[in-house]
C-alpha cells in the first residue's frame, strides 16, 4: 500500500486545499485509507458506497476531482468517467483512475 500512498499524495497535495474530491472505490480498506489521507490534508471528501448511483452522488456533491477505481462492480471506472464527462460539468477538471493489485 505504501506505493499508492506516495503517488496519490504527490498528485493531490499540489491541488488547492479547498477542493472537493469524490472517491469511488469498492475495497473498504483502501477507500478508508485514502479517505483518511485526503481528510488529513484538508480536502472535503465524499465516498460512494452504492455503485448504482454514481451520477446522482456526483451531481449532489459536484467535486473538483474524481478518484475512480477502474474495477468497480456493475460498471467500471472508465464507464463512470465517460458518463460524467458527457454531462460537461464545468467544475470538474480532473479524473484519476485507480487500480490496486495485491501481490
Amino acid at each position: 500500500h505504501k506505493r499508492y500512498k506516495i503517488s496519490i499524495g504527490v498528485m493531490i497535495r499540489i491541488m488547492n486545499q479547498n477542493y472537493k474530491i469524490l472517491l469511488v472505490e469498492d475495497d473498504g480498506v483502501i477507500c478508508q485509507e485514502i479517505y483518511n489521507y485526503l481528510i488529513s490534508w484538508g480536502y472535503e471528501v465524499k465516498t460512494i458506497k452504492d455503485f448504482n448511483h454514481v451520477i446522482e452522488e456526483f451531481e449532489e456533491f459536484l467535486p473538483h476531482l474524481v478518484l475512480l477505481d477502474i474495477t468497480l462492480p456493475f460498471y467500471n471506472g472508465f464507464y463512470w468517467c465517460s458518463e460524467i464527462r458527457k454531462r460537461q460539468y464545468q467544475k470538474v477538471n480532473l479524473f484519476l483512475l485507480l487500480r490496486f493489485r495485491c501481490s
